[in-house]
């Protein structure tokens, strides 16, 4: 749905309260007829055929202020392969040009506010985009990260820091791509 008045479009996925009733909204669904009314509303939280398990959300924040902008990640053996509509999301809103932090995730020559990554030798990666309106800090915040897994931070394909809560990164203005993601397997020994 739009995010106030910002001209960009913050993501959500099933079970993501997030969602605000009476905002314009986008849905991306591949063929068939979708019906709006009392029956459908509440499936209107997630792509239609998106993974029964619960997506990871990245969410981006200027320092102290509540969140303005998220991404969803998930992994499997399969993904990664290609675009896929409803379990990849296209973002949406002009990126790199808003007056509040944004972060999307860059695959397939596209920009996704939803991506599914693939999973080898128990990892998946993601390359991140994050844009800052003003030099400054901003937090990252992780939620719903599977059980027997890892998420963590890199920047220029170096470990930073894991992200198992909160971690505040010092951005100049404008874009930087030098930030990713890696969900690893925990192995038990």
């Amino acid at each position: 749905y739009q995010s106030g008045n910002s001209n960009t479009f913050l993501p959500v996925m099933k079970n993501d309260y997030s969602f605000v009733v009476g905002t314009a909204f986008m849905v991306q669904q591949e063929g068939g007829t979708m019906m709006l009314n009392q029956a459908t509303h509440n499936k209107l939280l997630a792509p239609s055929r998106y993974q029964s398990t619960p997506a990871t959300a990245i969410q981006i924040a200027s320092e102290g202020k509540p969140f303005s902008d998220q991404l969803f990640i998930t992994a499997s053996e399969t993904g990664g392969q290609a675009y896929t509509p409803g379990v990849d999301v296209a973002k949406a809103g002009e990126l790199g040009s808003a007056s509040v932090p944004q972060i999307w995730t860059n695959a397939y020559n596209s920009s996704l506010c939803v991506h599914e990554a693939q999973i080898i030798n128990g990892k998946a990666q993601y390359k991140l985009s994050i844009y800052a309106p003003v030099a400054g800090a901003y937090t990252l915040t992780s939620k719903n990260i599977p059980a027997d897994y890892s998420l963590y931070l890199t920047q220029n394909g170096m470990i930073v820091s894991e992200l198992s809560d909160t971690y505040t990164l010092d951005l100049s203005k404008g874009i930087t791509t030098e930030y990713g993601l890696l969900l690893a397997e925990i192995y038990n020994s």
